[in-house]
């Protein structure tokens, strides 16, 4: 009896001495704001999808006493939007990333080859090769050059431009007239684009978004369609996990 005591007191020792299953680099990095962010982005995730197991199996592996960041906490540490809540925000992080390392680059002026290419049009309304064109003719080459502009705004515009070079009365535009029309359109244009990307920039607007808006229409928020079929398929999968049962041990 003695002989069995001992020898469960020593065993008892070896067991409190053992060290214990911690992930030291992960706990390092739970224990940093960073750390605990990423890993609540990991969770939100496994939220999104309903990946209930993996999840299960996910938070007690992570051993955090303090817990992870609600996704509303996180949006409003990162600045996201969360507008669409069918939407990892790892997603979202994604894609603001990608359009961030899209080269912005926009030209002060048009290039050597826009102004060849304007001049060539220009000489193609020149039939007479006098130099000029007829004041008509200048929104068509504009139109030629920029196809996607509205029409009426190039005729706004091409009309303040004579009014400004009091030209309004006059028949016809010469090649200096029209090449500095042509600049202060580029230039105009450039600051809508510049605006349009400042825009885009903003977490909760995209590209299609913000062209939408110009054009007056409502848009609806990217979906990923999560919302249907969801209760399809095998029940043992999508299910939630039961509650755990209370046990005793010795």
């Amino acid at each position: 009896m003695r002989a069995a005591v001992f020898l469960a007191m020593e065993e008892q020792d070896k067991l409190e001495s053992k060290t214990p299953l911690i992930n030291e680099n992960l706990k390092k990095s739970l224990n940093t704001s960073d750390g605990r962010l990423v890993a609540s982005l990991i969770l939100d995730f496994l939220q999104v999808f309903h990946l209930y197991f993996t999840e299960a199996v996910f938070q007690p592996e992570l051993n955090s006493l303090n817990g992870l960041d609600s996704r509303d906490l996180v949006c409003q540490d990162l600045g996201l939007s969360d507008v669409n809540r069918n939407s990892p925000l790892l997603l979202e992080l994604v894609r603001r990333g990608r359009h961030k390392d899209t080269p912005m680059f926009c030209p002060e002026e048009p290039s050597e080859k826009q102004i060849a290419l304007a001049c060539k049009k220009f000489d193609v309304y020149d039939k007479e090769s006098s130099g000029s064109v007829l004041t008509e003719d200048v929104k068509n080459i504009l139109t030629d050059l920029c196809p996607s502009l509205n029409k009426s705004m190039l005729e706004r515009f091409v009309s303040d431009e004579l009014r400004a070079a009091d030209k309004m009365s006059s028949k016809a535009v010469d090649l200096q007239l029209f090449l500095g029309m042509y600049r202060r359109l580029f230039a105009q244009c450039r600051s809508v684009v510049r605006l349009v990307r400042a825009l885009c920039n903003r977490s909760d607007c995209s590209l299609d978004h913000v062209t939408s808006l110009a054009d007056g229409q409502q848009t609806k928020s990217p979906d990923l369609d999560l919302d249907e079929d969801l209760d399809d398929g095998d029940s043992f999968f999508d299910d939630p996990l039961p509650k755990p049962q209370k046990t005793y041990g010795w």
